[in-house]
Formats: C-alpha cells, sequence, structure tokens
C-alpha cells in the first residue's frame, strides 16, 4: 500500500516501510514500478507550462501488477515537470513531482499508434519552418486597388532533411527501411521535435531518399556505402 512518497538520491518513490516502487529515469524518461501486492493505483501527469497545467501520460494503473512507461510525446529538449499520484484501497493519497531532464540534440518523428514509432534523426539536420494565414484579394466597383481579407485558418509547415544510415556504427540512428516503413504508417498524425523543444503535430508528404554515396564499404561486406539522404514536409493538422 504506497502511503507516501519521498526521494531516494533524486528519483521519487513510493513508501510503504520498505522501497516497493519507484518513479525512475530510463533513457531520459520516467517508469513507474510498485511490487507491493496490496491493491493501490497510480497517475502520472505531464507539465508543459511549469504546473498550471497538467496532461495525464500514465491513467489509473494497479500499482501492484507495476507499470512501466515512456512519455513519447514529451518535448525532446526542455526540462519536463511531472507529477505522480498515488492513491491507497482506503482513499489516502500521496503526490510528488519530478523535473525530468530531457537533452536530446537530433530531431524526431513519431508516429503511430500513441505515437510509439520513433525515427531519430541526428545527422545533417535541416529545418525549415514556414507559416501563412489564409487571405485573399477582391476587386470592387470604384476602388483603385484590390481590398485585402485576413481569415482565422492558418498554416505553419516543417521541411525536414538530413541523412540516415544503417551502419552498425553509429547507433540509435533511424535506419532507411525503418524511416520508410514509418511513413506508410495508416495513423493520419505524426509528430515532430527539435532541440529548441518544438513539438508539432501534423501530417507528412512523401519521403523523399536519395542514396548520397557510392564509395566502396572498408569492412568489404557491401559495395558502397548505407548513407542515405531523406526530406519530408510536416504540415500541422489535428485528427478529425
Amino acid at each position: 500500500m504506497a502511503t507516501n512518497i519521498g526521494f531516494d538520491d533524486g528519483h521519487p518513490y513510493f513508501e510503504t516501510g520498505a522501497d516497493d516502487g519507484k518513479v525512475f529515469i530510463v533513457d531520459g524518461r520516467i517508469a513507474f514500478t510498485d511490487t507491493d501486492a496490496t491493491p493501490s493505483t497510480v497517475t502520472v501527469e505531464r507539465s508543459d507550462d511549469g504546473g498550471s497545467t497538467w496532461t495525464p501520460v500514465l491513467g489509473e494503473t494497479p500499482a501492484e501488477v507495476g507499470a512501466a512507461f515512456m512519455d513519447w510525446q514529451s518535448a525532446s529538449y526542455a526540462d519536463i515537470l511531472y507529477r505522480a499520484i498515488a492513491v491507497n484501497t482506503e482513499g489516502a493519497a500521496a503526490v510528488t513531482t519530478i523535473t525530468v531532464e530531457a537533452r536530446s540534440l537530433a530531431l524526431w518523428l513519431s508516429g503511430g499508434v500513441g505515437f510509439g514509432q520513433t525515427a531519430r534523426l541526428p545527422l545533417n539536420p535541416d529545418v525549415t519552418h514556414t507559416t501563412s494565414r489564409d487571405g485573399a484579394l477582391k476587386e470592387y466597383a470604384g476602388r483603385d486597388k484590390p481590398v485585402a481579407y485576413r481569415g482565422e485558418m492558418t498554416t505553419r509547415s516543417v521541411a525536414v532533411s538530413g541523412r540516415v544510415t544503417d551502419r552498425k556504427f553509429i547507433q540509435d540512428t533511424v535506419t532507411p527501411d525503418q524511416l520508410l516503413q514509418m511513413a506508410l504508417s495508416p495513423e493520419p498524425i505524426f509528430l515532430f521535435r527539435d532541440p529548441d523543444g518544438r513539438r508539432i503535430y501534423g501530417t507528412i508528404g512523401p519521403v523523399n531518399m536519395p542514396r548520397q554515396t557510392t564509395a566502396r564499404d572498408d569492412d568489404g561486406m557491401r559495395s558502397w556505402n548505407g548513407f542515405w539522404g531523406y526530406s519530408f514536409t510536416l504540415t500541422e493538422a489535428e485528427e478529425a
């Protein structure tokens, strides 16, 4: 039964007289586990504005079965504030917060169910942002110049390009095949993140991927190097 939450070496934990469970960091994300067999629940929320508003990232989960999760929609470079709420069977609640330092210098594209498919894009990144607001020019009799109108609909897109590779010595970089497979995801919305802390949800157009080098591989296992360029455009949108 989780009756208190404290800190142990900087990590929040759920305490019942012994350290039965912790909220801990895994590869820059937080995870929760609790081995206590007495039913209780834990909820984890994220704040993107310093604690004014909170977004659930892990719903009420039975603590006795444990829970581990990855927050696939957090910023990739930011100080991210989370709070964990543990409730025991008697209705008592304990709350703690933790700040997770996300420090990825790569670009990220995520898609699929829950944005659980991720593509890390650290090589030669190039990003172009384009924004506009719908407008029109109308011509009226007696007016020397057209009359300008501005609508409510805004458009924001980001054009992304860089390099990908299937070479094994470059770790944690999406391969060409994985990026192409992600582009075929039936889920309509993707998530783009960059080291400036931006998160943009939208649809992506075709992924172009030209092979960029033809030099012979040093290990003799390939006839040429597996380095490819890529480019795609993500246009901001929301689900129907």
